[in-house]
């Protein structure tokens, strides 16, 4: 949201049996969720259990935006432009922080202590589950009209 506001539409599309590896594993092997948000912008997001257990290639996300391309991972991030590239290393994973912050506002009784408001994360719940519903039905979903059909 913080990128390029709230999302409008999702479209998702699940692999439930790409790989047999183990008859326990009850989850979707692979997936792609295409965004649309209300500002016109648009993204994806895919992932993969197909993949075999020796590639630690680490979660990434890149935000391609007109002549730059901003890349985040648990190790920093990074600003690609014709000048080049700059950097910004992080000291721990990204979450090590938002971890730190939910265990001691929990502590202290303190919901002021994280700095995403609830109903932000019931929105991005929301989106989650408006994808599971496109993956369901192989249609698009409006997050707005799913969200208010589900409270």
């Amino acid at each position: 949201r913080g990128l390029a506001g709230d999302i409008a539409t999702v479209y998702a599309a699940y692999n439930e049996r790409q790989v047999n590896q183990d008859p326990e594993f009850h989850n979707w092997d692979a997936y792609a969720v295409t965004l649309r948000f209300k500002g016109g912008a648009v993204g994806t997001s895919a992932s993969t259990y197909a993949l075999f257990p020796e590639i630690q290639e680490p979660p990434s996300a890149d935000f391609a935006l007109r002549d730059r391309l901003v890349r985040v991972t648990d190790r920093g991030a990074a600003q690609f432009t014709p000048q080049g590239v700059e950097e910004w290393p992080n000291d721990e994973p990204l979450h090590a922080g938002v971890n730190r912050a939910f265990v001691e506002a929990l502590r202290k009784n303190d919901p002021s202590l994280v700095a995403t408001p609830l109903r932000v994360g019931l929105e991005s719940t929301a989106v989650v589950l408006a994808a599971n519903a496109s993956a369901a039905t192989g249609q698009p979903v409006d997050v707005a009209a799913f969200l208010a059909a589900s409270v």
